[in-house]
């Protein structure tokens, strides 16, 4: 198995201009190199101190934008593939099985509409998608409308849309159009799992294979991205040597609230608790990761999947000392009923602790505990940041 950062000994593949990135993979330590060149056949081209090196694509966590605080502001709509795709951008005219998405990362994207499961104009609850018809909503005053027909044609002058109230063109400044839910689609539902996923700097999330020449990404329905480095966040190659555990979903989550009831959410992934607030254990900030309340229990199901270790950092949810509370938790994991990690008391504000287990073979469930410490009631959390399940 090729693990880690290896000098470049043979490597046929597009070089392109030079991109700082953190680089994140299997058996070897976080560092910083410049990203000059990518083969899909065999990895990623580094240079590091002068020297040309090569990370295998099979091993490679995550390349990060360095920096990756020169974010971009989201323009125009966002669109969701069906293999969970978003796509920020401006649409082009209309043709007659979709339209042009002009992005700020990915070129400009041809989209079939049998592609795509939903459009937003703005933040909106939209209905659950419907086999049988597609549902453009629009607001009225203070609540959102539902209308079920097919949509016709989409593009920049607007919706082409066909309901029993007859067929007209809606527009989404004019009409408060805030969103549509395409029908499902079953025949292109299942679409290959993806190779990377690719993070823009807008927030797009982009799922698909990654092809030459330069860097490119082949999405759901054939378009391909031409990614501009200067616009990627990060780029997470999927391998089936390892998978982040919050890209799996737990097969169940179990909370004991401290007093009978409160309803507060206990469990989230690669973020806080509180929508758009940072997964954060003393001064270091997680892209990926999960956090759960105390007292919680979360469970993965890995029977039969082939992981042989789990690795992570964990620590104390530092929301809690941002709100002037020094809180405290435990934290086990599990393979059904053994122990195989135990932390200390965990204080928020403090750095995380790393972990890496190995699993026994049979094991049916990775749990993860996490137990109120000496704080109590106070809202304690813990973050499993990192976190992923190994391949042998």
């Amino acid at each position: 198995m090729r693990t880690g950062l290896m000098l470049l000994v043979g490597f046929i593949g597009a070089a392109f201009a030079q991109a700082p990135v953190g680089v994140q993979a299997l058996g070897a330590a976080a560092c910083r190199a410049e990203l000059i060149g990518f083969d899909a056949a065999n990895g990623f081209l580094l240079r590091r101190d002068g020297k040309d090196l090569f990370v295998p694509f099979e091993t490679t966590v995550a390349l990060t934008a360095d920096p990756i605080a020169a974010l971009i502001k989201p323009s125009g709509i966002r669109v969701t593939l069906l293999d969970g795709t978003t796509l920020h951008g401006v649409p082009g005219a209309a043709d007659r099985d979709g339209f042009p998405l002009e992005t700020q990362g990915a070129g400009v994207l041809p989209l079939l509409l049998d592609c795509i499961e939903r459009i937003d104009f703005a933040e909106a609850e939209l209905p659950a998608a419907s086999a049988d018809d597609d549902v453009l909503c629009f607001r009225r005053s203070s609540s959102v409308d539902a209308l079920s027909g097919e949509v016709l044609a989409f593009g920049r002058d607007g919706v082409r849309f066909r309901s029993a109230a007859g067929e007209r063109t809606w527009n989404a400044q004019r009409d408060g159009v805030v969103g549509l839910k395409l029908r499902t689609q079953a025949a292109v539902q299942t679409a290959a799992a993806p190779s990377a996923v690719v993070t823009l700097k807008d927030g797009s999330r982009l799922s698909g294979t990654l092809t030459g020449p330069g860097l490119r990404l082949r999405l759901c329905g054939g378009a391909t991205a031409m990614l501009d480095l200067a616009r990627v966040a990060v780029i997470e190659p999927r391998s089936a040597q390892f998978m982040r555990l919050s890209d799996a979903a737990p097969s169940a989550v179990l909370h004991r609230p401290l007093l009978d009831g409160t309803q507060l959410p206990a469990f989230a992934c690669d973020r806080g608790l509180a929508p758009g607030s940072p997964l954060q254990t003393g001064s270091t900030q997680w892209r990926r990761g999960i956090v759960l309340r105390a007292y919680s229990e979360a469970s993965w199901d890995i029977q039969d999947r082939g992981w042989r270790r789990f690795s992570a950092h964990v620590g104390a949810d530092a929301a809690q000392l941002r709100a002037g509370v020094r809180a405290t938790v435990r934290v086990q994991v599990c393979a059904d009923s053994i122990v195989l990690w135990r932390s200390d008391e965990l204080v928020a504000g403090e750095n995380a602790v790393a972990l890496d287990v190995a699993i026994p073979r049979g094991a049916k469930a990775l749990r993860v505990i996490v137990e109120h410490a000496t704080s109590r009631a106070t809202g304690a959390c813990a973050v499993i940041a990192d976190a992923l399940l190994h391949s042998p």
